[in-house]
Protein backbone atom coordinates (compact mmCIF):
# COMPACT_ATOMS: atom_id res chain seq x y z
CA UNK A 1 0.00 0.00 0.00
CA UNK A 2 2.82 2.43 0.85
CA UNK A 3 4.45 1.70 -2.52
CA UNK A 4 1.19 2.39 -4.37
CA UNK A 5 0.74 5.64 -2.47
CA UNK A 6 4.30 6.63 -3.35
CA UNK A 7 3.66 5.98 -7.05
CA UNK A 8 0.57 8.17 -6.81
CA UNK A 9 2.54 10.92 -5.08
CA UNK A 10 5.41 10.80 -7.59
CA UNK A 11 3.13 11.45 -10.58
CA UNK A 12 -0.09 13.17 -9.45
CA UNK A 13 -2.76 13.45 -12.12
CA UNK A 14 -1.02 10.97 -14.42
CA UNK A 15 -2.15 7.58 -15.70
CA UNK A 16 0.20 6.02 -13.12
CA UNK A 17 -1.64 7.98 -10.42
CA UNK A 18 -5.02 6.70 -11.63
CA UNK A 19 -3.79 3.11 -11.80
CA UNK A 20 -2.25 3.33 -8.32
CA UNK A 21 -5.45 4.77 -6.85
CA UNK A 22 -7.50 2.02 -8.47
CA UNK A 23 -5.16 -0.60 -7.02
CA UNK A 24 -5.40 1.02 -3.59
CA UNK A 25 -9.18 0.98 -3.75
CA UNK A 26 -9.19 -2.79 -4.30
CA UNK A 27 -6.19 -3.62 -2.13
CA UNK A 28 -6.32 -6.73 0.04
CA UNK A 29 -4.16 -7.97 2.86
CA UNK A 30 -1.57 -9.00 0.26
CA UNK A 31 -0.75 -5.35 -0.40
CA UNK A 32 0.81 -5.15 3.07
CA UNK A 33 3.36 -7.83 2.32
CA UNK A 34 6.97 -6.79 1.87
CA UNK A 35 8.17 -6.78 -1.72
CA UNK A 36 10.26 -9.52 -3.31
CA UNK A 37 11.50 -9.63 -6.88
CA UNK A 38 13.49 -11.67 -9.37
CA UNK A 39 14.91 -10.12 -12.56
CA UNK A 40 16.33 -12.16 -15.46
CA UNK A 41 18.34 -10.40 -18.20
CA UNK A 42 20.03 -11.42 -21.45
CA UNK A 43 21.51 -9.51 -24.37
CA UNK A 44 24.25 -9.00 -26.94
CA UNK A 45 27.12 -6.52 -26.95
CA UNK A 46 30.07 -5.56 -29.14
CA UNK A 47 33.46 -4.68 -27.63
CA UNK A 48 35.99 -2.95 -29.90
CA UNK A 49 38.89 -4.15 -27.72
CA UNK A 50 38.16 -7.07 -25.36
CA UNK A 51 41.90 -7.58 -24.82
CA UNK A 52 41.85 -4.65 -22.37
CA UNK A 53 39.99 -6.93 -19.97
CA UNK A 54 42.92 -9.33 -19.66
CA UNK A 55 45.58 -9.14 -16.93
CA UNK A 56 48.60 -10.13 -19.04
CA UNK A 57 48.35 -8.56 -22.52
CA UNK A 58 51.89 -7.74 -23.65
CA UNK A 59 52.03 -7.46 -27.42
CA UNK A 60 50.62 -4.62 -29.58
CA UNK A 61 49.01 -7.05 -32.02
CA UNK A 62 46.78 -8.29 -29.19
CA UNK A 63 45.78 -4.78 -28.09
CA UNK A 64 44.39 -3.16 -31.25
CA UNK A 65 41.77 -4.00 -33.86
CA UNK A 66 40.62 -7.13 -32.02
CA UNK A 67 36.90 -6.39 -31.64
CA UNK A 68 34.45 -9.16 -30.84
CA UNK A 69 30.80 -9.64 -29.95
CA UNK A 70 29.61 -11.28 -26.76
CA UNK A 71 26.51 -12.64 -25.10
CA UNK A 72 25.58 -11.33 -21.65
CA UNK A 73 23.19 -12.63 -19.00
CA UNK A 74 22.29 -11.83 -15.44
CA UNK A 75 19.96 -12.51 -12.54
CA UNK A 76 19.03 -10.26 -9.61
CA UNK A 77 16.98 -11.10 -6.53
CA UNK A 78 15.84 -8.67 -3.85
CA UNK A 79 13.85 -8.72 -0.62
CA UNK A 80 12.38 -5.73 1.20
CA UNK A 81 12.98 -6.02 4.96
CA UNK A 82 10.88 -3.11 6.23
CA UNK A 83 8.56 -0.40 4.95
CA UNK A 84 6.47 2.44 6.36
CA UNK A 85 5.18 5.80 5.16
CA UNK A 86 8.65 7.41 5.19
CA UNK A 87 11.30 4.68 5.12
CA UNK A 88 11.94 1.39 3.39
CA UNK A 89 14.96 -0.88 3.02
CA UNK A 90 16.14 -4.31 2.04
CA UNK A 91 18.87 -6.51 0.59
CA UNK A 92 19.68 -7.80 -2.89
CA UNK A 93 22.13 -10.08 -4.69
CA UNK A 94 23.05 -10.54 -8.33
CA UNK A 95 25.08 -12.64 -10.75
CA UNK A 96 26.22 -11.54 -14.22
CA UNK A 97 28.23 -13.42 -16.83
CA UNK A 98 29.34 -13.14 -20.44
CA UNK A 99 30.87 -15.18 -23.23
CA UNK A 100 32.67 -13.79 -26.29
CA UNK A 101 31.97 -15.27 -29.69
CA UNK A 102 35.65 -15.78 -30.56
CA UNK A 103 37.91 -14.38 -27.80
CA UNK A 104 37.14 -17.01 -25.18
CA UNK A 105 40.09 -15.94 -22.99
CA UNK A 106 38.21 -12.85 -21.75
CA UNK A 107 35.12 -14.38 -20.13
CA UNK A 108 34.09 -12.77 -16.82
CA UNK A 109 31.68 -13.80 -14.05
CA UNK A 110 30.45 -11.21 -11.55
CA UNK A 111 28.81 -11.85 -8.15
CA UNK A 112 27.49 -8.92 -6.14
CA UNK A 113 25.51 -8.11 -3.00
CA UNK A 114 24.07 -4.94 -1.57
CA UNK A 115 21.47 -3.29 0.62
CA UNK A 116 19.40 -0.15 0.31
CA UNK A 117 17.66 2.43 2.47
CA UNK A 118 15.04 4.72 0.92
CA UNK A 119 13.35 7.78 2.40
CA UNK A 120 10.42 9.79 1.06
CA UNK A 121 11.14 13.52 1.42
CA UNK A 122 7.67 14.80 0.59
CA UNK A 123 4.85 14.35 -1.89
CA UNK A 124 7.28 13.73 -4.77
CA UNK A 125 11.04 13.55 -4.09
CA UNK A 126 12.73 10.62 -2.42
CA UNK A 127 16.34 9.65 -1.71
CA UNK A 128 17.91 6.21 -1.87
CA UNK A 129 21.30 5.03 -0.55
CA UNK A 130 22.73 1.63 -1.51
CA UNK A 131 26.04 0.24 -0.15
CA UNK A 132 27.67 -2.17 -2.62
CA UNK A 133 30.12 -5.06 -2.61
CA UNK A 134 31.11 -7.28 -5.51
CA UNK A 135 33.57 -9.85 -6.81
CA UNK A 136 34.57 -10.67 -10.38
CA UNK A 137 36.21 -13.90 -11.55
CA UNK A 138 38.35 -14.10 -14.69
CA UNK A 139 38.52 -17.62 -16.14
CA UNK A 140 37.34 -18.86 -12.69
CA UNK A 141 40.25 -17.10 -10.91
CA UNK A 142 39.97 -14.14 -8.52
CA UNK A 143 40.08 -10.97 -10.60
CA UNK A 144 38.50 -8.05 -8.73
CA UNK A 145 36.87 -7.01 -5.47
CA UNK A 146 35.07 -3.69 -5.24
CA UNK A 147 33.49 -1.73 -2.39
CA UNK A 148 31.31 1.32 -2.81
CA UNK A 149 27.90 2.94 -2.67
CA UNK A 150 25.21 4.41 -4.90
CA UNK A 151 22.94 7.37 -4.14
CA UNK A 152 19.74 8.26 -6.05
CA UNK A 153 17.50 11.33 -5.98
CA UNK A 154 14.12 10.53 -7.56
CA UNK A 155 11.43 13.02 -8.55
CA UNK A 156 8.03 12.76 -10.20
CA UNK A 157 6.91 15.10 -13.00
CA UNK A 158 3.20 14.18 -13.25
CA UNK A 159 2.38 13.11 -16.84
CA UNK A 160 6.00 13.74 -17.87
CA UNK A 161 7.12 10.68 -15.89
CA UNK A 162 9.81 10.25 -13.25
CA UNK A 163 13.50 11.13 -13.12
CA UNK A 164 16.42 9.58 -11.29
CA UNK A 165 19.65 11.55 -10.78
CA UNK A 166 22.28 9.09 -9.51
CA UNK A 167 25.94 8.78 -8.61
CA UNK A 168 27.94 5.61 -7.91
CA UNK A 169 31.39 5.34 -6.31
CA UNK A 170 33.55 2.23 -5.98
CA UNK A 171 37.10 1.38 -4.98
CA UNK A 172 38.43 -1.40 -7.22
CA UNK A 173 41.00 -3.87 -5.91
CA UNK A 174 42.38 -6.02 -8.74
CA UNK A 175 43.80 -9.32 -7.51
CA UNK A 176 45.84 -10.62 -10.44
CA UNK A 177 49.67 -10.22 -10.57
CA UNK A 178 50.62 -6.95 -12.26
CA UNK A 179 52.42 -7.70 -15.57
CA UNK A 180 55.79 -6.13 -16.36
CA UNK A 181 59.48 -7.05 -16.23
CA UNK A 182 60.54 -3.84 -14.40
CA UNK A 183 59.35 -2.06 -11.26
CA UNK A 184 58.53 1.07 -13.27
CA UNK A 185 56.22 -0.86 -15.58
CA UNK A 186 54.48 -2.63 -12.72
CA UNK A 187 53.83 0.70 -10.98
CA UNK A 188 52.41 2.22 -14.17
CA UNK A 189 50.17 -0.81 -14.75
CA UNK A 190 48.67 -0.87 -11.24
CA UNK A 191 44.95 -0.95 -12.02
CA UNK A 192 43.62 -0.45 -8.46
CA UNK A 193 41.78 2.82 -8.09
CA UNK A 194 38.69 4.95 -7.56
CA UNK A 195 35.76 4.86 -9.99
CA UNK A 196 32.87 7.33 -10.21
CA UNK A 197 29.76 6.96 -12.38
CA UNK A 198 26.95 9.49 -12.61
CA UNK A 199 23.92 9.89 -14.82
CA UNK A 200 20.26 10.71 -15.20
CA UNK A 201 17.55 8.16 -16.02
CA UNK A 202 14.04 9.15 -17.04
CA UNK A 203 10.90 7.04 -17.36
CA UNK A 204 8.13 8.40 -19.57
CA UNK A 205 4.73 6.61 -19.72
CA UNK A 206 3.54 6.09 -23.29
CA UNK A 207 0.39 4.18 -22.24
CA UNK A 208 -0.94 2.67 -19.04
CA UNK A 209 1.31 -0.36 -19.55
CA UNK A 210 4.19 0.85 -21.77
CA UNK A 211 7.01 3.19 -20.80
CA UNK A 212 9.97 4.74 -22.60
CA UNK A 213 13.15 4.97 -20.53
CA UNK A 214 16.73 6.09 -20.96
CA UNK A 215 19.33 8.70 -20.20
CA UNK A 216 22.98 9.77 -20.39
CA UNK A 217 25.85 8.66 -18.15
CA UNK A 218 29.46 9.68 -17.45
CA UNK A 219 32.27 7.92 -15.66
CA UNK A 220 35.78 8.71 -14.45
CA UNK A 221 38.52 6.31 -13.34
CA UNK A 222 41.62 7.31 -11.37
CA UNK A 223 44.03 4.38 -11.07
CA UNK A 224 47.12 4.16 -8.89
CA UNK A 225 49.15 3.65 -12.07
CA UNK A 226 48.92 5.74 -15.23
CA UNK A 227 47.95 2.92 -17.62
CA UNK A 228 44.22 2.80 -16.81
CA UNK A 229 43.31 6.44 -16.07
CA UNK A 230 40.22 7.12 -18.19
CA UNK A 231 36.93 8.91 -18.58
CA UNK A 232 33.89 7.93 -20.59
CA UNK A 233 30.44 9.02 -21.74
CA UNK A 234 27.42 7.21 -23.11
CA UNK A 235 23.69 6.77 -23.05
CA UNK A 236 20.94 4.20 -23.19
CA UNK A 237 17.34 3.92 -24.40
CA UNK A 238 14.73 1.26 -23.77
CA UNK A 239 11.05 0.28 -23.65
CA UNK A 240 9.35 -1.45 -20.74
CA UNK A 241 6.08 -3.37 -21.14
CA UNK A 242 3.92 -4.50 -18.25
CA UNK A 243 2.76 -8.09 -18.75
CA UNK A 244 0.11 -10.34 -17.19
CA UNK A 245 0.72 -12.07 -13.84
CA UNK A 246 2.60 -9.06 -12.44
CA UNK A 247 5.48 -9.54 -14.88
CA UNK A 248 7.23 -6.94 -17.03
CA UNK A 249 9.59 -7.07 -20.00
CA UNK A 250 12.20 -4.57 -21.08
CA UNK A 251 14.29 -4.13 -24.24
CA UNK A 252 17.12 -1.60 -24.20
CA UNK A 253 20.26 -0.58 -26.07
CA UNK A 254 23.27 1.43 -24.89
CA UNK A 255 26.44 2.97 -26.27
CA UNK A 256 29.57 3.96 -24.38
CA UNK A 257 32.89 5.55 -25.29
CA UNK A 258 36.00 5.34 -23.08
CA UNK A 259 38.95 7.68 -23.46
CA UNK A 260 42.26 6.57 -21.93
CA UNK A 261 44.28 9.59 -20.92
CA UNK A 262 47.79 8.29 -21.75
CA UNK A 263 49.51 6.15 -24.37
CA UNK A 264 49.57 2.52 -23.32
CA UNK A 265 52.77 1.12 -21.81
CA UNK A 266 52.05 -2.12 -23.70
CA UNK A 267 52.89 -0.44 -27.03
Amino acid sequence: EASLRRVSELAPGSEWDRQARAALAGATARSHRLRRWLVLQAGLAYDSNPALVGPDVAQPEFLSNQGDGRGEWGIEAGHELFRNQKWSGGVLANYDGNAYFHESDFVLAYVGAGAWVERALGPSPQDRLQPLFGAIFYDYDDYLRFYGARADALHGFADAGTGDLWVRYAYNNFLYPIPGNTHVLRVARNRDGNEVWTGYDHTYPLTATTSLLGGPFFHYYDAKGSEYDAWGVGGWLGVRQELPWQLSGQVSASYGYDHYRRTSTFL
